[in-house]
């Protein structure tokens, strides 16, 4: 191709579309002029190109297509402008074709893909029942994902959206922060809420949560239920375990479509913990109604140097290992191996319980402790348990928010990290928390006089059953109760409590 300097001259009708396309103090010519190595001058409504054939052509693309999307009503940002970068980068034809097919309109902006990777997502996510995204931060993987299930709605094509992350901690513990589950697990759900915000009013994403047609929650309360006619999406799918993995994407139900989105490459899991995400993409693969979506560093769409960044540490990565998987490297057993240490937190939010049961504290971390030890054998590594001593009012409000049961209980666990998989290795040097475990003490104190055991005793067995559905026991099916039964009385035993299955049997 000819390098000779060209010169182009392109004139557009609107002069008030024209100043919103070449940006305040022409900001938006001055980021196509770096990016193509050419020079532009504006005057009124038109431009002067100057610079190689191929630059000119790009260039004159870029313009062209911003502007009908100004010409539509859409807003203009800098994003837009990179992202129309990309795709006249790669020569691709989609900058020339009218994307209307792919805009998304929602109350608060117009979506349209900023590269072809992006288009080619949201086709996948249009053609099949489950979508995978793969790919580093910055690319719209969940942005998109949100924006996709929002016009899905809007439609009548869904009735609801179920938004989840694994809450699993990079380095932090989650403990008993101050106020309740849903204020203590928000911090990790923010990025659902902030996709949420940018394309819906305040108000009417508080009024949807309210009226459970919009669901945020994490990943540990999707077992057991069946979402039909929903938008589900998971993100930050690489900090799942395979058991994790297989939970949720068998909650799929009539009328759903899912998209399941990570960053194979920054898993938070426990050394020699497989990437549920990566499991299930190597299996699912080649399955009918299910796409797979690959991103790059090139589809950033953040500030360039956030491409940049991740472009580096790709490549000290390939150059610390030629081939790294898709997956947390297994490590070898540290040896020797060491047994498990455990500590409890304990929070009295009752007075009633020290008022009735002045050694509470201490009887309660005693069989939290007895229960972790005999369950917990076959783990190592350092783990805590938080235990919330509260009233009926305390566990009725959690019961209603995070098990739809309106109305009090006397035990409920929340694991931070269910699969058992998933604590097999413990970082080096922190502790890893196994989830939070809140008593009612009105119904606990009813069921013991009803039983006609002593208040020290069911507590002991409330905190030993709670304990073991932190740790993967249930008892949602014969086998499973028995098992979960036999350990329960093997840790009362030794703790000097009866067999509680004479009397009656915990929810």
């Amino acid at each position: 191709m000819n390098d000779t300097p060209v010169r182009r001259g392109l004139t557009f009708a609107d002069n008030r579309l024209a100043q919103q396309l070449f940006g305040e103090y022409d900001q938006n010519l001055a980021l196509i002029e770096r990016d193509l190595g050419l020079h532009i001058v504006s005057r009124g409504n038109s431009v002067e190109l100057t610079g190689g054939e191929g630059a000119i052509e790009r260039a004159t693309d870029v313009l062209d297509a911003l502007y009908k999307r100004l010409e539509k009503g859409e807003n203009l940002d800098r994003g837009a402008v990179r992202g129309a970068l990309k795709l006249a980068a790669r020569g691709d034809s989609s900058l020339r074709e009218d994307l209307g097919e792919l805009t998304i309109r929602t109350r608060r902006r117009t979506i349209q893909p900023r590269t072809a990777t992006q288009a080619d997502y949201l086709r996948a996510i249009r053609a099949n029942k489950l979508t995978f995204a793969l790919g580093p931060a910055g690319t719209g993987k969940t942005y998109l994902a949100v924006a996709a299930a929002v016009a899905a709605m809007a439609a009548g094509e869904v009735e609801r959206l179920v938004l989840s992350r694994p809450a699993v901690e990079a380095g932090e513990r989650i403990g008993f922060l101050p106020g309740d589950l849903k204020e203590k697990v928000d911090p990790y759900l923010r990025p659902l809420y902030d996709a949420l915000h940018d394309m819906l009013p305040t108000d009417l994403v508080a009024k949807q949560i309210e009226m459970e047609t919009i669901e945020i929650a994490p990943l540990a309360f999707m077992r057991g239920r069946t979402l039909a006619h929903s938008f589900v999406i998971l993100d930050e799918a690489q900090n799942t375990s395979p058991q994790q993995m297989m939970m949720f994407l068998t909650r799929f139900g009539e009328g759903s479509r899912m998209v399941v989105a990570g960053d194979p490459d920054q898993v938070d899991l426990p050394p020699g913990t497989i990437s549920g995400l990566a499991d299930a993409v190597n299996r699912l693969r080649r399955v009918e109604e299910v796409g797979v979506q690959q991103f790059t560093a090139a589809d950033v769409i953040r500030d360039p140097l956030v491409g940049r960044i991740v472009e580096a540490y790709a490549s000290r990565d390939s150059r610390a290992s030629p081939a790294t998987p898709v997956r947390s490297a297994p490590v070898a057993n540290p040896s020797p191996r060491q047994p498990a240490s455990f500590s409890v937190e304990i929070d009295v939010a009752s007075s009633n319980w020290p008022e009735r049961l002045p050694p509470v504290e201490e009887l309660t971390e005693q069989a939290a402790l007895a229960a972790l030890k005999e369950a917990g054998r076959d783990l190592f590594g350092n783990y805590s348990v938080a235990i919330m001593l509260a009233d009926d009012a305390q566990l009725a409000d959690l019961n209603k928010r995070f098990r739809g049961r309106d109305a009090p209980t006397n035990v409920l666990a929340f694991a931070a990290d269910e699969a058992l998989e998933t604590l097999e290795y413990s970082r080096s040097g922190n502790v890893r928390h196994l989830g939070d475990i809140a008593i009612a003490y009105e119904t606990v104190s009813r069921e013991a006089a009803e039983q006609e055991k002593t208040l020290a005793a069911h507590l002991s067995h409330m905190i030993v059953h709670g304990v073991l559905h932190l740790l993967g026991y249930d008892h949602q099916d014969r086998v499973e109760r028995e098992e979960m039964e036999t350990i329960e009385r093997a840790v009362l035993a030794g703790l000097g409590v009866p067999d509680p299955y004479e009397a009656g049997t915990p929810e």
